[in-house]
């Protein structure tokens, strides 16, 4: 079931690249939990911090800070979802160093066994990601 985007736009608050007022959220990730809501999804945390156990950044030494757009915690998984944007226009995730920071921080991920489920901007808005979702939580 796909939400319209006249609705999804006023359940998730407005302007898709303002901040909530009150939650802290992008108008964008409130959309997506409205989706995710209309889709019959569990409500994911919005920018979960994870990699605290992963190692080291080799060339700086610090702790890496490390983030998943949303996880979803359901019936013992962990199911973390990336909306990627710029596929199409050479966004940040195209360049080759981003491809490869990428590739760290999704090895990473599986080892700690998360499942990561990658899809773009475009995907997330016209809600194909949501029957992927529904299957990786098994629902």
């Amino acid at each position: 079931m796909k939400l319209p985007n006249c609705w999804a736009r006023k359940l998730a608050g407005g302007s898709p690249k303002k901040k909530a007022p009150h939650t802290g959220l992008k108008g964008e990730q409130r959309l997506f939990l409205a989706a995710c809501q209309a889709h019959g999804l569990p409500e994911p945390v919005a920018e979960y911090p994870w990699g605290s156990e992963a190692p080291r950044d080799p060339k700086t030494g610090k702790l890496r800070k490390w983030r998943f757009d949303y996880l979803f915690s359901y019936g013992g998984y962990d199911v973390a979802v990336e909306i990627i944007g710029g596929v199409w226009t050479g966004g940040h995730h195209s360049g080759g160093q981003s491809q490869i920071d990428d590739m760290e921080r999704r090895n990473e991920a599986q080892i700690l066994e998360y499942v990561v489920l990658e899809f773009t901007r475009e995907q997330a808005d016209k809600g194909e990601c949501f029957p992927t979702i529904r299957r990786a939580l098994g629902i």
